[in-house]
C-alpha cells in the first residue's frame, strides 16, 4: 500500500463504511480539504462532522498511525491544527502536543480490492500509457477537451520557466534569447542542446550583419558548427571549399571559437534530419525571421505563410553532407517544420517574456495563437491516436505531450483525469454489483 493511494482515496471519498472512527464515533465529511503541495499537513481546511460537532482544520495521511511519531509531527506546531489522521492501519493511539487524542479514520477494511488491484496494474505497466489496455477496451473516458488545453498551457509555462539561465547568459537581451531558442528548435531532441551551443557561440549582431548575404550566413553557421573541417576521408567538394574560404574571412574579421564537429549526432537520424540539412534550413529562414517583430503575432502569422515555401540553397536540395548526394531531400522547409520551430523556438520564449512582465493578456494571446495552429504530428500524438484520443490543435498536442511525459511516464495516474476516471469506475462497478 502506498501513501499517495490513501491520500487519493480520501480526496475523492473512494472508501466504504461504516462511517465511524476508530473510537466508534460517527463521522461525515463536508469537505476533504485542499491538497497541500508544501510542507505541513497533507490536506488543508477540511470540514468534518464528528458526532454532532463540526470540525474545521487539517488532515494528515499515513500508512500507519505510528508514522505520526516517526515523522516527528508530535513535536511540530504545524500539525497542531490537524483534526483527523487518515491511515491504512491504526496501530497506536496518538497524543497531540496538548495531550488530546488525535481522531483516526482507518481504511484497512474499507478499500475496494478491485480498485487497488487496478492501481497496482497501472504502476506495474511497462507501456508508455499505463492505462492503455483499459482505454482500448472501455474506450476513452468522457474527458473535457479543456483539460487537455490546460495541460498544453501548463507545458508551455513549465518550459518557459526553464529559460532564466539562458536569459542571464545573454544579459537579458530578449532578441538574443529568441535567436537561441529558435536555433535550438532545429535540433529535434537529438541535437537541440548542440544547436543551443551553436547559437551561444554565434552572436546575434553577427547573424544580422550577414543575414543579407545567404552564402556568407551559411558559411558562418557551418563554420561555427565545426562542420567545415576536413578529416581527409571525404571526397573533394567545391561547395565546401568555397564555404571554407568565406568562413575563414569572417573568422579573421570576427575572431570566434568554433565548435568541435564531434558534438553533432548523425547516427540514428534520417538524412533529412542531419545537422548539415538543419543548419542549411536555419540559414535559409533566418533573414525573414529576424525581420519580424516577435511581439506582433500578426507579423508572425504572415512570416509563417511565406516561410513554408522558403527553399534551402540548391546544394542542400541534393546533398545531405559534403560530397554525399541523396534523392528525395526536402526542397522547401514545409509547414510542419515551420510550425514546430515556431512552437518550440518562438512561443516558449514569448511566454517567458509575458511571465517576466506579468502580461497575462499577452500570454493568453499566445495560447490562442497556438490553438489556431493545426495539431502536430509526432510519436506522442500517434500513441494517443491509437487509443482513440485525438487533438484538434497544436495547443492540444502540447497537452497530450505533457500528459504522456509528466503524468503517464511518471506514473502519476492518481493525478490524471484518465486514471482517476478508470480507477473510480472500477470502484463504482464493484459497488453496483455488490
Amino acid at each position: 500500500m502506498k501513501e499517495d493511494f490513501i491520500a487519493w482515496l480520501w480526496h475523492f471519498r473512494l472508501y466504504g463504511g461504516p462511517f465511524t472512527l476508530t473510537d466508534s464515533r460517527p463521522f461525515s465529511v463536508d469537505s476533504p480539504g485542499i491538497p497541500n503541495t508544501d510542507a505541513g499537513p497533507d490536506f488543508l481546511g477540511a470540514r468534518i462532522r464528528i458526532g454532532d460537532t463540526l470540525w474545521v482544520g487539517h488532515v494528515e495521511i499515513h500508512l500507519r498511525s505510528t508514522d505520526w511519531i516517526l515523522h516527528g509531527h508530535h513535536k511540530d506546531p504545524q500539525y497542531d491544527a490537524v483534526i483527523l489522521h487518515v491511515v491504512f492501519r491504526h496501530d497506536r493511539e496518538i497524543l497531540m502536543r496538548d495531550q488530546t487524542t488525535l481522531a483516526v479514520l482507518e481504511l484497512k477494511d474499507r478499500i475496494d480490492s478491485s480498485l487497488y488491484t487496478r492501481y497496482l496494474q497501472f504502476m506495474a505497466s511497462p507501456a508508455p500509457v499505463p492505462c492503455a489496455d483499459l482505454l482500448r477496451v472501455s474506450g476513452p473516458s468522457p474527458m473535457p477537451a479543456q483539460w487537455i488545453v490546460s495541460l498544453g498551457m501548463q507545458r508551455m509555462i513549465r518550459r518557459a520557466a526553464e529559460l532564466p539561465y539562458l536569459l542571464e547568459r545573454v544579459e537579458n537581451d530578449w532578441l538574443a534569447l529568441l535567436w537561441i531558442t529558435f536555433a535550438r528548435s532545429f535540433g529535434h531532441k537529438v541535437n537541440d542542446d548542440i544547436f543551443e551551443m551553436l547559437a551561444l557561440r554565434t552572436p546575434l549582431p553577427l547573424i544580422r550583419k550577414y543575414s543579407s548575404e545567404p552564402f556568407s550566413l551559411e558559411a558562418l553557421l557551418l563554420g561555427q558548427a565545426g562542420l567545415l573541417e576536413e578529416t581527409g576521408e571525404e571526397p573533394p567538394d567545391a561547395y565546401r571549399t568555397k564555404l571554407t574560404e568565406v568562413w575563414q574571412n569572417i573568422r579573421y574579421a570576427h575572431p570566434m571559437q568554433p565548435m568541435e564537429p564531434h558534438h553533432w549526432k548523425f547516427l540514428r537520424t534520417r538524412p533529412a534530419n542531419f545537422p548539415t540539412i538543419r543548419i542549411a534550413q536555419l540559414s535559409a529562414l533566418l533573414p525573414g525571421f529576424l525581420a519580424v517583430n516577435p511581439l506582433s503575432l500578426n507579423e508572425v502569422r504572415m512570416w509563417m505563410k511565406k516561410a513554408v515555401h522558403q527553399e534551402v540553397s540548391p546544394y542542400w536540395q541534393k546533398h545531405y553532407h559534403f560530397g554525399k548526394s541523396c534523392r528525395g531531400l526536402p526542397v522547401a522547409i514545409g509547414r510542419e517544420s515551420i510550425e514546430r520551430n515556431v512552437i518550440n523556438g518562438l512561443m516558449v520564449s514569448l511566454v517567458r517574456y509575458g511571465q517576466t512582465y506579468r502580461n497575462h493578456t499577452f500570454i493568453s494571446g499566445l495560447m490562442d495563437f497556438m490553438a489556431e495552429l493545426p495539431p502536430e504530428k509526432h510519436r506522442a500524438v500517434r500513441i494517443w491516436e491509437s487509443l482513440g484520443i485525438n487533438a484538434d490543435s497544436a495547443l492540444e498536442t502540447q497537452g497530450l505531450l505533457e500528459l504522456l511525459n509528466e503524468y503517464c511516464r511518471q506514473k502519476r495516474c492518481l493525478e490524471c483525469r484518465f486514471g482517476h476516471h478508470l480507477l473510480s469506475a472500477a470502484a463504482s462497478v464493484t459497488a453496483v454489483e455488490s
